[in-house]
């Protein structure tokens, strides 16, 4: 989640909520690279409904990669959260 945004003497930033899980990439580092197909199936399907969100909005974020993607643990569930939009493009600005 996004509480803020604003700008300061170094630019524009925004103020977004702790997600204590590490990234994607260091779970792929952890489990040699691969994942079950179940698990890898249900991070995809995450990553996808919230680039989905996103580009509903106009968002096009730029720089999707393992080291963008946090895991959050909701339960027995692992959701995957899409941060570090400072390459997007919101409509045709960058």
């Amino acid at each position: 989640a996004v509480y803020d945004h604003d700008r300061d003497a170094e630019g524009d930033y925004i103020v977004m909520e702790y997600v204590a899980g590490g990234t994607l990439r260091q779970h792929l580092k952890e489990r040699g690279g691969r994942l079950p197909v179940p698990e890898a199936l249900a991070l995809v399907r995450g990553i996808a409904q919230g680039l989905v969100c996103a580009h509903r909005r106009n968002l096009v974020h730029r720089d999707i990669k393992p080291g963008n993607i946090l895991l959050c643990r909701e339960g027995e569930e692992t959701v995957p959260k899409i941060v570090d939009f400072g390459l997007a493009r919101v409509g045709s600005d960058s």
